[in-house]
């Protein structure tokens, strides 16, 4: 068991490393030797012990600082030593933040994990676990976000699941196994965009850009006066029929303008009649 920082000198010198190479390792005790002699050794192999060996906010003319002759190969080590020991040692009750983004570079899972910290406090409160973070959370947080901020946000939300893939992490329970996976899609004016059911999203497949914006605002009209469920399997004759029909009115013209609910309508229903003409037109 790895209880010191001699301990992680021992393992540098028997076993290969993947933070960093073998001699970059057991060059970081060389520096301590000369810098602060023996008093490293039986330093606990911690977060909170390299802070009380080597703190973080160090100045250039503090004593500690001194005996590595300056601010550079004093941080150097620091850094080193403190990914050695995120590598080596379980550290469940230090910065998740931090131990992610070292585990994360660790593993070159690739950019992101500099911007993962800000976005996700911002959206959470400053006391957030990431291994709190589920998807329905995500979610939840992510709607009232927008533009730039949300898409900071969601790239915080990728990163994450990509730190799941790495076995350190779910096995020192800094995340969850279960993905965020994708985010929703909202539409221009803010609302969640329900994805359409299989028959009428190969309707939608099929047409052109000006009908497709017209059939989004009649479906979720018909979602929102609950003629359907969203996982009603519907073909798209089901929205022209007269009664659901004059029911999508009603609701569309509470969003939308006279005249553009009266656009997206005939639109819809010309472009159900084109795709089935055997179906009953609303005026019949």
């Amino acid at each position: 068991m790895v209880r010191t920082l001699e301990d992680i000198f021992d393992i540098c010198g028997k076993e290969s490393l993947q933070v960093m190479p073998v001699k970059v390792a057991l060059a970081q005790f060389d520096v301590l030797n000369t810098a602060l002699d023996s008093c490293w050794r039986n330093v606990p192999a911690s977060l909170d012990g390299l802070e009380r060996l080597m703190p973080g906010g160090a100045k250039s003319d503090d004593p500690v600082v001194v005996g590595f002759g300056g601010v550079r190969l004093y941080q150097s080590c620091r850094s080193a030593l403190l990914k050695l020991i995120v590598s080596l040692v379980s550290t469940e009750n230090s910065d998740s933040f931090r131990i992610l983004w070292i585990l994360g570079d660790e593993a070159e899972i690739g950019s992101g994990l500099s911007d993962l910290k800000v976005p996700l406090e911002r959206a959470f409160g400053e006391d957030v676990k990431p291994r709190e973070i589920t998807r329905e959370l995500a979610i939840a947080a992510d709607a009232p976000f927008s533009g730039s901020d949300r898409e900071r946000l969601r790239r915080a939300f990728v990163v994450l699941d990509r730190l799941r893939r790495i076995p350190k992490v779910l096995k020192r329970g800094l995340l969850l196994a279960d993905p965020i996976g994708r985010m929703p899609k909202y539409g221009r004016d803010g609302r969640l965009e329900t994805p359409f059911p299989p028959r009428l999203a190969v309707f939608y497949g099929q047409l052109m850009q000006n009908q497709r914006v017209a059939l989004r605002a009649v479906y979720h009209a018909a979602l929102t006066a609950s003629l359907f469920e969203g996982e009603d399997d519907i073909v798209p004759s089901c929205l022209i029929e007269p009664e659901t029909l004059a029911k999508i009115s009603e609701h569309l013209r509470q969003c939308k303008t006279e005249r553009t609910s009266q656009i997206y309508l005939a639109r819809v229903i010309k472009a159900v009649l084109d795709y089935e003409p055997c179906a009953r037109h609303p005026d019949a």
